[in-house]
């Protein structure tokens, strides 16, 4: 499809779904495959990288870590995609009534009597196909998601993961955790454990993300799964945290620290600092105990070559009042925009509300 560029103030340009790079391949293909890259000795995709079908900020990658901006919904989704890919779905127990009563709900719910209506279900177990390497001793595997919109923090959902039918739970602590409210995608990465490796070393894979026991309402969107067998290297970032009782301040030596879906953990020291590093870019939750204080999980945004350096208040009474003390710094790359990314919706016709609220035009390329 021809683009169209219309000048705006301030300008924000968008690039079009043809990439193609060393480590994904040609971003526009609904499956890749690609041996020995700098990330892994293998690596397999499902689904196209496209946002959705939004399209990405210039020189935006998927794997920095940052968000990307909001978009409109609901959108039509391309016919080409496999089923799961590039739409929304709807936590299957979500009941419009008892969520009004008890429950919070996102807006994304409003498509669950859509997606009844066009398909019978709101939430679709993703079918992928692939080409193993069953030769290819298994040592490692990295398992990446492009998300959309989780929020389970505020609307009171529980999501299980499934792959190929068996309960995934190294995944479910991650994705209930997730704070993505405004339409916002980011990418989550685990390390998939070795009981799961017959099950990625199949023909095909199936992923099936479902509430469909509370009622409440979240809905979501996933944009590609990314399998990396053997990675030798991810774009990371690194956490330099202090532990302080969220009452007295003082320091918490000795409380572990880990980063669930990926094992690392450290232990702080006397005056409660921990370091991490090699963290995968994206949303990372960690795991936080400390003796006299319940289990506390808190998300951390980790971009690509950035330190991460936060203050984190850990709660002695309630677990869920545990969190990032609303001041935070970054070091990496000089001159380094830690800002996320506004996104313009390439489904919108070519108009989003800026910053101002007003609607802006831009240069919008055509989905496949």
């Amino acid at each position: 499809m021809k683009k169209l560029l219309v000048l705006i103030f301030p300008l924000i340009v968008f690039i079009s779904n043809s990439q193609n790079t060393a480590t994904d391949g040609d971003w526009k293909q609904r499956y890749v495959k690609l041996k020995n890259t700098s990330e892994a000795e293998l690596m397999i995709r499902h689904g196209d990288m496209d946002n959705l079908g939004f399209g990405w900020p210039h020189n935006f990658s998927p794997f920095s870590g940052k968000l990307t901006g909001p978009h409109h919904f609901p959108w039509q989704r391309d016919s080409l995609d496999a089923m799961g890919f590039d739409m929304i779905m709807v936590a299957s127990s979500y009941n419009a009534a008892t969520s009004n009563l008890h429950f919070n709900h996102d807006s994304y719910c409003k498509e669950k009597k859509n997606l009844l209506a066009k398909y019978g279900r709101c939430v679709f177990e993703i079918k992928m196909k692939q080409e193993p390497e069953p030769a290819m001793k298994m040592n490692k595997i990295s398992l990446q998601l492009y998300v959309d919109d989780f929020q389970s923090t505020m609307t009171g959902a529980y999501f299980k993961v499934y792959i190929n039918k068996k309960r995934a739970q190294f995944m479910e602590a991650t994705i209930n955790n997730l704070k993505q409210n405004g339409h916002t995608g980011r990418l989550i990465t685990f390390n998939v454990p070795a009981t799961f490796f017959d099950e990625f070393n199949k023909t095909e894979l199936s992923l099936n993300i479902d509430d469909s026991t509370t009622a409440s309402g979240d809905g979501f969107a996933i944009d590609f799964v990314k399998i990396l067998f053997n990675p030798s290297s991810l774009p990371h970032g690194k956490a330099h945290l202090k532990l302080r009782d969220s009452h007295s301040h003082k320091p918490l030596h000795n409380a572990v620290v880990m980063v669930l879906g990926n094992g690392k953990s450290a232990v702080a020291d006397v005056h409660g600092n921990v370091l991490l590093d090699s963290i995968p870019a994206g949303d990372a939750m960690l795991q936080i105990s400390a003796d006299g204080y319940p289990v506390a999980n808190v998300a951390l945004e980790i971009y690509q070559d950035h330190t991460r350096s936060e203050i984190i208040l850990v709660s002695k009474t309630d677990p869920k009042k545990t969190h990032v003390q609303i001041l935070m710094s970054h070091t990496g790359h000089a001159g380094h925009n830690n800002a996320a990314p506004i996104n313009i919706p390439k489904h919108s016709g070519g108009k989003t509300p800026s910053a101002n609220g007003n609607l802006n035009l831009l240069n919008i390329g055509g989905k496949k």
